[in-house]
């Protein structure tokens, strides 16, 4: 009796590479949609209106507008969108090459979320932080570990 083995390893290789790829893109996509969200919270300001009198031999002066954020986040949870800057500067991407790896995070065009994320000391009220991914990713582990088990299933679906 003779057995042959015809052992397929590179294409199976090239088969769960692709599945774990397909995986990590849609949580991936998940996390950066959800950090997206939770930086979505407004921080809508109200204009006041300043005036003081003139000094002795100044002309009547014009009154000043001021807006004023009193509704800004609380430590601990993120930074409150103004402009949507930080939001709009929140990115993702993956890669292959020397691991399969996905990432969430600022350019450097918002490197002040990334101060925020690690946490700021200030003289008056000491050290805080308003982190934006690191706990949007924790609140949304089971999810994006359904994700990743959908979508890395052989022949799963596309991210």
């Amino acid at each position: 009796m003779v057995v042959a083995i015809k052992w397929n390893g590179p294409v199976v290789k090239r088969q769960v590479e692709n599945a774990v790829l397909q995986g990590i893109r849609a949580v991936t996509v998940s996390l950066y949609h959800a950090c997206r969200e939770a930086a979505d919270v407004p921080n809508t300001g109200a204009e006041i209106t300043l005036s003081r009198p003139p000094a002795p031999g100044e002309r009547k002066r014009n009154k000043t507008q001021r807006t004023i954020y009193p509704d800004s986040s609380k430590p601990g949870e993120p930074p409150r969108r103004r402009t949507g800057h930080g939001q709009r500067n929140i990115v993702c991407g993956w890669t292959r090459t020397p691991f399969i790896e996905g990432r969430v995070g600022f350019t450097a065009n918002a490197r002040y979320m990334m101060f925020h994320e690690l946490g700021i000391k200030y003289k008056r009220v000491g050290f805080q932080r308003r982190p934006t991914i690191v706990p949007t990713f924790m609140k949304n582990l089971t999810a994006m570990r359904s994700i990743f088990r959908r979508f890395s299933q052989m022949g799963g679906g596309r991210a």
